[in-house]
C-alpha cells in the first residue's frame, strides 16, 4: 500500500512538473515572438537649396517611416510634428496608420493615445504621404549607359551614367543597391527588379554634382536623392504589440 503512494505521489509531481515545464515553454515561445520582431525602416532623404539675395541654404529633408508586421496586420509609424523654432522632433507625436491585409481601407491614428482614429483607402493614403511611390525602373538604355557592377559578400551595386550631360538640375549619376539578405521583407521598392535579380532592392542614390547655375549665377552645390529600406531589432517589442492589439479593435 505504501509502495502504491509512493507511485501515486511521484506520478504527481512528475504531472505538475510536466505542467510546469509546458507552461515555462509556452512562456518562452510567447517571448520568443514578443522580442525577435523586425522592424522596417523607410528612409528618405531630398536636398533642399533655398537662395536668398545670392546666397545659398542647403540642407536636406529626411522623413523616416517605420513598418512593423504582426499576424495579418501592417503598421506604419509615421515622422513626429517638429518643434518650427528648433527643427526638434516632439515626443509623442507620431502618428500611426494601421491595415490588415486584403482589406482596402486602414485607420489613421493622431499619436499612440488615440484610441479612435480616422478611417482612410489604403492605396490613397499611402500614396499620399510617399510610403507607396511607383516601382523603380531600370534607366532607359537610351539616355543610361550601365558603368559596371560592384560585387561583394552582402551587395551588388548598379552604376549609371547619362550619355548625354544635361543642365544643373539634371541626374549625373545613379545607384541602384541590393542584397540577399532582405528577401523576407516585404515592403518593396522594385517588385520587378526583386524578380528579376532574385535579391531585394533596398537602395536607391540619385547623384547630382556640384555645377554653375546661369539661372542663378552662381555655383550650386552637390546634391543627392536617397531611397533606403533597413531591417532592424524592434526596441520596444511590447509597446508595438500592445499598439497593434489596441488598434486593430476598429476592425470590429
Amino acid at each position: 500500500m505504501a509502495f502504491t503512494n509512493s507511485l501515486i505521489t511521484i506520478k504527481a509531481v512528475l504531472i505538475a512538473a510536466l505542467m510546469v515545464l509546458i507552461i515555462v515553454f509556452k512562456s518562452c515561445k510567447s517571448s520568443t515572438i514578443t522580442y525577435n520582431q523586425k522592424e522596417v525602416k523607410l528612409i528618405f532623404s531630398y536636398p533642399l537649396i533655398q537662395i536668398n539675395d545670392g546666397k545659398i541654404n542647403f540642407s536636406n529633408l529626411l522623413d523616416t517611416i517605420s513598418i512593423f508586421y504582426y499576424k495579418t496586420y501592417i503598421l506604419y509609424r509615421l515622422p513626429p510634428t517638429k518643434r518650427f523654432e528648433t527643427d526638434e522632433n516632439i515626443p509623442g507625436t507620431e502618428p500611426y496608420f494601421l491595415y490588415k491585409k486584403n482589406y482596402t481601407y486602414g485607420f489613421l491614428f493622431q499619436s499612440k493615445n488615440d484610441s479612435i482614429g480616422n478611417k482612410l483607402l489604403i492605396d490613397s493614403f499611402l500614396f499620399k504621404r510617399g510610403m507607396r511611390t511607383k516601382d523603380f525602373e531600370i534607366p532607359p538604355d537610351t539616355s543610361w549607359k550601365l558603368l559596371g557592377t560592384v560585387k561583394n559578400a552582402s551587395t551588388v551595386l548598379d552604376k549609371y551614367a547619362p550619355i548625354k550631360q544635361g543642365n544643373e538640375m539634371s541626374l549625373d549619376s545613379i545607384f541602384y543597391c541590393y542584397t540577399p539578405n532582405m528577401k523576407n521583407v516585404e515592403y518593396s521598392f522594385s517588385r520587378k527588379l526583386d524578380s528579376l535579380k532574385h535579391m531585394k532592392l533596398f537602395r536607391i542614390r540619385f547623384l547630382i554634382k556640384e555645377k554653375y547655375s546661369p539661372t542663378y549665377k552662381l555655383t550650386l552645390p552637390k546634391r543627392e536623392f536617397l531611397f533606403e529600406i533597413k531591417e532592424v531589432a524592434v526596441d520596444n517589442p511590447k509597446e508595438i504589440l500592445d499598439l497593434f492589439e489596441k488598434f486593430k479593435y476598429r476592425y470590429k
